[in-house]
């Protein structure tokens, strides 16, 4: 089980160790509200990390390869977005439930060439 650990910049030292992926972690992303942290690995899952109690809140698996890219949402702080190497985009909302909304890149793409190509 791979580790992460936060240092503080003032300091230099060490404030905790968060354990979860079990590969690479390819990305970090803080909430706007600076208590939640997310991170993005090469093992197919998100984790959500609560930096007031330094613990895992939840481990979201919703990509069938690896997750490259991770980003909150610019307003709203319990919603955010997933990119992963199946070509897959997903949304995501945390709350009591969390929700997830898949969007296929691909797809996205596709329908753009095509109304492109109508054009002409």
């Amino acid at each position: 089980m791979l580790l992460r650990q936060l240092w503080d910049p003032r300091t230099g030292g060490c404030l905790s160790t968060l354990y979860g992926h079990k590969n690479t972690v390819t990305k970090v992303a803080w909430n706007d509200n600076g208590n939640w942290l997310l991170t993005s690995s090469r093992d197919q899952l998100i984790k959500l990390y609560d930096i007031r109690a330094m613990k895992e809140l939840c481990s979201l698996k919703g990509h069938h390869k690896e997750v490259t890219s991770i980003s909150w949402h610019p307003v709203y702080e319990t919603v955010f977005a997933s990119g992963g190497m199946d070509g897959t985009l997903i949304y995501w909302n945390i709350g009591e439930n969390i929700y997830m909304c898949f969007v296929c890149v691909i797809c996205l793409l596709l329908s753009h060439i095509v109304y492109y190509l109508q054009l002409f």
